[in-house]
């Protein structure tokens, strides 16, 4: 029978130096990639939340809310470990000549190797 123990290290293998990644501003990101785009995704924000206990069920593992913050915990640990070089973000902004306002993108758009 597999403990939680293996089920947390099969979880936490998923992640490595090509999908944990931090800014220049010290935030941290998974990068997402899949067949069509690499999404980054902010470890703080709520998608990133959706994103990791996705992948907790894909190992068979269920993580309470203090367990979905412990891996939250160890996930922006690894990722200052794997600090190599800080990914540079870009910020972008238009004008919207509708309602003569700025809209500004608060995505990233992150150049990764």
């Amino acid at each position: 029978m597999t403990t939680s123990k293996e089920l947390e290290n099969k979880f936490f293998s998923m992640f490595d130096e090509n999908n944990l990644k931090v800014d220049e501003s010290e935030n941290v990101f998974i990068i997402n990639r899949t067949k069509h785009l690499n999404e980054a995704i902010l470890l703080e924000s709520k998608s990133c939340k959706r994103f990791i206990r996705k992948k907790t069920k894909e190992v068979g593992l269920r993580l309470s809310k203090k367990g979905l913050e412990e891996a939250i915990d160890e996930l922006e640990t690894m990722a200052f470990e794997f600090d190599d070089h800080p990914i540079h973000s870009h910020k972008r902004y238009a004008l919207s000549l509708k309602d003569k306002s700025v809209l500004i993108d608060l995505g990233k758009t992150l150049l990764l190797k």
